[in-house]
């Protein structure tokens, strides 16, 4: 049973909303049910996310809450969403999307400034008979599952009919498909008369040669003759008896052909064959050329499968060929195509620029963040509010924590940030002693305890150290880790559990390419299993991203949308040098030009 019904469009106005669960009659009730769908718009739609299924779940728990199906009119941009509880099956809700969609159209007015929820006066009656309605033809067909098929009378069979036509005299009715099943098999699988017809008389002749073959068959079995065996041989036809030799026009009814009169007349018949299969492949060659300037030109005709499919290809190649995931490719077509189907193109515009402008702006999409991370504006907010900003760089090793946090640490100095670096990787050897050259070099105090310390604790006095101190900014380094060693992952999460910073920013590196959407994936999910039970309800994960080395990679980029496309985390800061000016923001303009050229 269905709890609850939405017709939304792409912004979130909802124009139509049924509420069919007992237990959604208060506001409370009513505003839990509309959970579902929020996460649906957060989590899918503005993720170009196009699988057909949503299951959402509340923050606190993974567990699933409900089950949302939903389909899209992308010429109305409108959204048909139907939520039900994810252990009962609803076996009608794709029929009743369908059903209600193509009901709605009829009513809906896109272009008029109406108030939320308005069409419930045009449209309930019509809701509740299309949901009774659909709600029946499911019924209907369980019933027809579980009621066996009633076995009739057995159909006698040939040998029970009797033998030497004991059926017919007894006024048994004979099958009429059997007598035609019978005569095909006497007239044989190759006739060669209509080959001999066809070249002396042409269509006629092989029809009258087919109603002689028919008329032949007709007269049944011939007796044989069987003086042989009684010994009379006055009456033995000799020549009746020879069937060594080839039939002839008096023998066997049918005339004789020689092997190379066949093969004549069967090349014959392949070459007509294959001049009328050519002729056709030219006009219609011609017609399709003449309908596609016709469609170009005119506009107004819906896009379908078979418009956008060979073009979506092609793209999915070119995003693979720039390092996107082949998973991620393929969800991202499949999004573009499921937005397209239906949608009516404009005059004199192509169908490749339509599909290349719709990924184009399903790129910005992803790659805009749902939630603003303005590093600079939310430290200097915590400076104004009189306390310390701080940020946790995590990430394996060797991809460049440590320098891109100096990078990051003389980019706040340049606007005016007092800036602490804290070093909590009490792990690697020489780490202490790299951190302390940075901060020397750029001018800034540094806080350590030396190795073989718990970083967590270090991390913790070294916050107390800043708010003590004056400091505007703490830049906290980690050990690097694998994400598959879990002694580590234990310490990191604990570090950033028990020390709650405003940012857990991971560091990445664009020459691994895709290893390092797993490493992402891993370390986001690593972080919120390991959350302790007090801060099970709120678990920290990875906020953000910074990729290093961008400036080696070219035009391969693709790994960066990937990470992107599976954490929903946005990209704050790029390297593209040693130096410690070469730090930059993603410009989501020029990462989509990278990709689309």
């Amino acid at each position: 049973m269905l709890d609850s019904f939405r017709i939304f469009t792409r912004g979130g106005l909802v124009v139509f909303s049924a509420d069919l669960s007992s237990s959604s009659s208060s506001s409370s009730a009513s505003s839990s049910s509309s959970e579902p769908y929020l996460g649906l718009i957060r989590n899918h739609l503005l993720e170009e996310r196009s699988t057909p299924t949503y299951h959402h779940s509340d923050g606190s728990s993974s567990a699933v809450q409900s089950t949302v199906q939903w389909i899209t009119h992308n010429e109305l941009k409108l959204i048909f969403a139907c939520a039900h509880q994810p252990s009962i099956a609803v076996p009608y809700a794709s029929h009743l999307l369908e059903q209600v969609k193509v009901a709605f159209e009829d009513i809906y007015e896109p272009n008029t400034q109406r108030q939320p929820c308005t069409y419930h006066a045009e449209f309930d009656a019509t809701f509740e008979k299309i949901l009774k309605a659909s709600e029946n033809k499911a019924d209907k067909t369980n019933q027809k599952r579980r009621t066996p098929a009633n076995s009739g009378p057995a159909a006698p069979s040939k040998a029970s009919a009797g033998s030497d036509g004991a059926a017919a005299d007894s006024g048994t009715p004979v099958d009429e498909d059997d007598e035609s099943e019978e005569e095909q098999d006497t007239t044989g699988a190759f006739d060669v008369s209509k080959l001999t017809q066809k070249r002396k008389g042409g269509a006629a002749a092989v029809k009258d040669a087919k109603n002689n073959s028919t008329a032949a068959t007709k007269k049944g079995k011939q007796a044989r003759n069987w003086s042989r065996v009684r010994g009379d041989k006055d009456d033995l036809d000799d020549d009746a008896l020879d069937f060594s030799s080839p039939p002839t026009e008096s023998a066997g009814g049918r005339p004789a052909v020689s092997e190379s009169l066949v093969a004549s007349a069967m090349d014959d018949d392949d070459d007509d064959k294959e001049a009328e299969v050519s002729s056709k492949k030219s006009s219609t060659a011609q017609r399709g050329w003449l309908s596609q300037a016709i469609r170009f030109a005119s506009g107004g005709t819906e896009l379908d499968d078979q418009d956008i499919a060979p073009i979506l290809e092609t793209l999915k190649g070119r995003l693979m060929g720039k390092n996107v995931a082949e998973e991620i490719a393929s969800k991202l077509c499949e999004s573009i195509r499921t937005s397209l189907v239906g949608k009516k193109r404009a005059a004199l515009s192509s169908i490749n620029g339509i599909v290349e402008g719709a990924v184009e702006d399903a790129l910005v999409r992803i790659l805009t963040p749902k939630k603003q991370t303005d590093v600079l504006r939310e430290a200097m907010r915590a400076k104004s509010d009189g306390r310390v900003y701080s940020i946790v760089f995590i990430g394996v090793n060797g991809v460049g924590k440590s320098t891109n946090l100096a990078k990051v640490a003389h980019w706040l100095m340049g606007h005016g940030l007092k800036v602490m670096l804290c070093a909590c990787d009490t792990f690697r050897s020489g780490a202490v002693e790299q951190l302390r050259t940075h901060a020397t070099r750029l001018g800034i105090p540094l806080f350590e305890r030396g190795y073989e310390k718990d970083p967590s604790s270090v991390a913790r006095e070294g916050l107390k150290h800043a708010a003590a101190t004056g400091i505007d900014v703490v830049l906290v380094d980690t050990a690097g880790r694998m994400q598959d060693n879990e002694p580590l992952m234990r310490a990191l999460a604990k570090l950033v559990h028990s020390n709650d910073p405003d940012l857990v920013l991971f560091v990445g590196e664009m020459l691994v390419g895709n290893d390092a959407v797993d490493q992402l994936t891993k370390f986001h999910q690593k972080l919120i299993d390991l959350c302790p039970v007090a801060k099970a309800s709120k678990p920290r994960s990875v906020d953000a991203i910074c990729l290093t080395k961008y400036d080696t990679v070219d035009d391969k980029v693709g790994a960066a949308l990937s990470m992107v496309y599976v954490s929903g985390a946005p990209i704050v800061f790029v390297g593209t040098g040693q130096s410690y000016q070469d730090l930059r923001k993603l410009s989501v303009k020029n990462f989509v030009d990278q990709l689309m050229r």
